[in-house]
Parts: structure tokens; C-alpha cells; sequence
């Protein structure tokens, strides 16, 4: 007697929401209007089974039919025979509607739906896709548990990066390498005020202070920040090929000769114990300028 395969299970213990993504625009943007985020609050939005140029489309896998076929006791092969009913041809997809709805993967009618609502290009599957293609996606599934440890996340990453922000406050040349390491995008040092910097730095702490939180974690940050200041008070210049100080009438290279130039450069350079009188020289004229 041949032994029956073992089936490989695919389905899965969790929920899937899939929410509307309101498209807000001129045609819309009417007082009251029930339309005015892109779709009628009442509306029902039907996608069929996945099919192109008139042919179903296998939107499983060959496991996912074998499983999920033997579970529910039917043929989930997509090749159609017109000689026979298909269970494909009873089978219909959730309505899309502005209201939120869960999909249970753990059941096999609900995890096949969400299998073919994510092949849909109206409907992203992961916020990948989402990115990706932001004006063609209407809906997006995610995963509530995932999506709530992620927003911790990122209320955590918010909360570090704000406190990291007052400790750098009072060093604005800190900040002020940060914000042009973030936004490619100097100022004239002494025109920034420390209202100045909480404009620029809002909306990158509350929106991507993860990136904010990373520059912070530089090597040498606050000697590289030495570098960008005195750089910008003009104590120190940039040329093609890198940093140098400039001192009296002469100049010194700030990096070695099969190196770049620099920020990172001219700090390791000023770093180095032989040349600690330099580095000196440069804060010390620094903390002038800066008054």
C-alpha cells in the first residue's frame, strides 16, 4: 500500500486587517460630501478571483492546494474544464469597503481570500508594496500585533531621540552635523538659534527619529562635529580633495595621503596622539568664535 504524503500546513495563527487608505484630493475635498476621502462611506468595492486575459490565475501554491483542498474537501486546481463545476466558480472574495475588516489565517476559506486580495494591485500585501506604489494602492493588510510592536517601537524611538536631542542642545555644531549628514544641507552658524533647531529637528524626531537616533551613534560624533564647525566658522577649509587647517599663511592637510579627505578623516587625523596640540589649536579657536 503506497504511504499517503504528508501534507505541509500552511496556515497561520494570526489576524490580518485590511484597511482603507483615504485618497484625498480636489475632487473630493467637498463639505459633507460622504466621498470626500476618494470613496463612498457606503460603497462596496468586489474583486473577482485573480484571472488575466480571461484565465485564472493560480494565485496558491502547489502545497497550499494540496492542503487546503484536502481540508475542505475539494479540488482547488485552477485549470478550468468546462465539463465540470469548479469549487472556484461558488468562491467570492470579501467586499472592500471603507470599514475595516480581519481575515483569521488560521482558517482555510479566510486564508485563501487573503491570499487572493493580495495579488490584487489595489490591495498591499506588506508596506513594502505600499511604498512602492503609492497612488495605485487603495487597501493595505497588516498585522495588528506586528503594527502595535512596531508603533511601541517607535514611540520608544521617539521618546530616546528627543532626549538625546536636549543633551546635544547646547552643542549646536552637533546638531548641526547631524541635521547635514540627514538633510544634505548646511546653515551660517552663528544665524541658527536654538529655536532654530527645534524647527528643523521636529519633524525629524517625531517622524524618523530611528535615523536621527543612528547618527547619533558615530564614532568620534562629537570630534567629527568639531570638524563641520570649525569648517563652518572658517577656521578650517574644504577643498577638493578634503579638510584643512588653516593657520597664519600656511595650511595643513588634515588626512593622509591615500585617504579621502574626509570628515571622518580630518577627525581620526586630529585624533591622533601626536597630534592633540593641533585639535587643541582648533577647539580653542573654535570656543572663540563661538563666544
Amino acid at each position: 500500500m503506497e504511504e499517503k504524503k504528508e501534507l505541509k500546513n500552511c496556515l497561520l495563527n494570526q489576524k490580518i486587517r485590511v484597511e482603507y487608505i483615504p485618497k484625498f484630493d480636489h475632487i473630493y475635498n467637498v463639505t459633507n460630501s460622504p466621498a470626500k476621502e476618494g470613496m463612498h462611506v457606503e460603497a462596496l468595492h468586489r474583486l473577482p478571483l485573480p484571472y488575466k486575459n480571461g484565465q485564472r490565475i493560480a494565485f496558491l501554491n502547489a502545497d497550499e492546494i494540496a492542503f487546503l483542498g484536502d481540508i475542505i474537501g475539494a479540488d482547488l486546481s485552477f485549470k478550468i474544464d468546462p465539463n465540470k463545476i469548479s469549487y472556484w466558480d461558488g468562491f467570492s472574495l470579501p467586499p472592500l469597503t471603507t470599514r475595516p475588516f480581519e481575515l483569521d489565517l488560521s482558517d482555510p476559506v479566510q486564508y485563501i481570500q487573503w491570499k487572493a486580495l493580495g495579488w490584487w494591485p489595489k490591495v498591499a500585501a506588506t508596506p513594502e508594496e505600499e511604498s512602492a506604489k503609492p497612488r495605485e494602492v487603495r487597501w493595505r493588510m497588516v498585522n495588528p500585533e506586528i503594527q502595535l510592536k512596531s508603533r511601541t517601537a517607535s514611540g520608544m524611538n521617539k521618546e530616546q531621540a528627543w532626549m538625546l536631542f536636549g543633551e546635544y542642545k547646547t552643542q549646536k555644531e552637533v546638531l548641526l552635523y547631524i541635521y547635514s549628514c540627514l538633510r544634505d544641507k548646511t546653515f551660517d552658524y552663528k544665524q541658527i538659534t536654538n529655536d532654530d533647531l527645534y524647527g528643523l529637528f521636529e519633524p525629524i524626531l517625531n517622524s524618523d527619529a530611528a535615523s536621527f537616533i543612528v547618527q547619533t551613534k558615530q564614532e568620534d560624533l562629537k570630534t567629527r562635529a568639531l570638524v563641520f564647525g570649525a569648517w563652518m566658522a572658517g577656521i578650517l577649509t574644504k577643498k577638493s580633495d578634503g579638510f584643512y587647517y588653516i593657520k597664519d599663511t600656511s595650511e595643513l592637510k588634515l588626512f593622509g595621503d591615500k585617504e579621502e579627505g574626509s570628515i571622518s578623516d580630518a577627525a581620526n587625523f586630529i585624533l591622533n596622539p601626536a597630534k592633540q596640540t593641533i585639535k587643541f589649536e582648533i577647539e580653542a579657536t573654535f570656543n572663540k568664535y563661538k563666544g
